[in-house]
């Protein structure tokens, strides 16, 4: 049973919106038994004084724990909030990989950069994260760069199978 405490945690826009989809709706209710949860109780500390839940900010109602007081440890510092979006950050970029892998990895047909912006586009109305130049560039750019990586990865790891072999 949720508590009546909401933190917030500043967050890209894009981010919130998947953070939204994947849990429900602000504020997120979060579960003692998910993964969000469990990453922001040890996280929790004592508020300051002059402390403000910001509008525009993920909110998350957190749980009551057993072993954390959420009536006097409900605030996350800058450093903290850090943590937990990164750890979001991560979540997405596993989903958005493995959706863009599944729709086009590896096709050597003409036309690739057309079927990338449209698998990028799906992603996005899949996971109801707004649609806009700004952010269907930040993540062909994010593709690119993961391709890239994977590729030399696999390139150097085959090499060492070869080696191994021989």
């Amino acid at each position: 049973m949720p508590s009546d405490i909401i933190i917030s945690i500043r967050i890209k826009g894009y981010l919130k919106e998947y953070a939204v989809h994947k849990w429900g709706p602000e504020p997120i209710v979060a579960d003692r038994k998910n993964r969000l949860s469990s990453l922001i109780r040890p996280l929790l500390q004592s508020p300051p004084g002059d402390y403000k839940i910001l509008e525009g900010n993920l909110q998350i109602k957190l749980p009551y724990y057993k072993d954390v007081n959420v009536f006097s440890r409900n605030y996350l510092s800058e450093y903290r909030q850090s943590i937990v979006s990164c750890s979001i950050n991560d979540d997405f970029l596993v989903d958005f990989f493995n959706y863009m892998n599944r729709a086009y990895l590896g096709s050597p047909e003409p036309g690739i950069r057309k079927r990338m912006n449209e698998a990028i586009v799906k992603f996005c109305d899949e996971y109801e994260i707004g649609s806009g130049k700004d952010i269907h560039e930040t993540l062909r750019k994010k593709y690119y760069r993961y391709r890239k990586k994977f590729y030399k990865t696999s390139k150097k790891s085959s090499l060492i199978t070869e080696e191994i072999e021989e």
